[in-house]
């Protein structure tokens, strides 16, 4: 059977949240060659927009171009908002909202013909808490933007989507629960995700691979019409 990406070359941002490795492993899976940019990948990468057209460079040094652009990374703070001093927000709009910004722009100019970018989004940025509103605030960026290098970028074939997660099933999201749990002032913040997902139609968080999965289908030719998009991955959450 064909893998779904022979011949692509993707360069993919990965965060500290479980969720970049997944997306790498499936891409790489179905035939791309992936640079990795972030913990344990290719290069380093402290989500600084300054840093990111040196990544771009690395990568296509070894790749020899890109066809590809995935930025998986999501800086997450628990807390009220008005409990955020101002190196909250600070961090947040550098690493979610101006270094997102800064590899799209990069993504538009550097694939000069056929090509993709997938941003990965969070669902707190359309449906929101009390706890993750700076969080979803400082990702919401991301969807215009994606819809106006979408637009820019159709008649070349060069194209741009957004897929919002909700709860997967990471470490790194089991901790977050339990933070938002603590916050709301639960008396047991032990086993909130699990509790969460009793909120989601399918009854279960999503698997970190489904997140990939649905990345190497957008970054592929079966996703040829798809430009613009926000692809929801969150089980039904923001409807229930």
């Amino acid at each position: 059977m064909a893998e779904l990406l022979n011949g692509h070359r993707a360069l993919v941002f990965v965060g500290g949240d479980g969720l970049g490795e997944a997306v790498v492993a499936r891409l790489r899976q179905e035939g791309a060659q992936v640079f990795a940019a972030g913990p344990g990948g290719d290069t380093p990468y402290h989500s600084k927009p300054a840093e990111v057209s040196a990544v771009f460079d690395r990568a296509v040094a070894k790749l020899g171009g890109l066809d590809d652009v995935v930025n998986t990374v999501t800086h997450w703070w628990v807390g009220n908002p008005e409990d955020a001093d101002a190196a909250v927000w600070d961090e947040l709009s550098t690493g979610n909202s101006a270094a997102g910004v800064a590899i799209a722009q990069e993504s538009a100019r550097r694939i000069t013909g056929k090509g993709s970018l997938c941003s990965l989004g969070c669902l707190w940025s359309a449906a929101t808490s009390p706890e993750l509103g700076l969080t979803g605030a400082s990702k919401a960026v991301l969807a215009p933007l994606t819809k106006s290098l979408a637009l820019g970028g159709a008649k070349r074939g060069f194209r741009a989507n957004l897929v919002s997660v909700g709860l997967i099933d990471t470490p790194h999201m089991r901790h977050i629960s339990e933070q938002r749990a603590k916050v709301a002032g639960a008396d047991d913040a032990a086993g909130a995700f699990d509790r969460e997902t009793g909120r989601v139609a399918l009854r279960r968080g999503g698997k970190p691979d489904e997140v990939g999965k649905v990345v190497a289908f957008l970054a592929s030719d079966h996703a040829r019409t798809m430009t613009g998009a926000t692809v929801l991955v969150d089980g039904g959450l923001l409807w229930t």
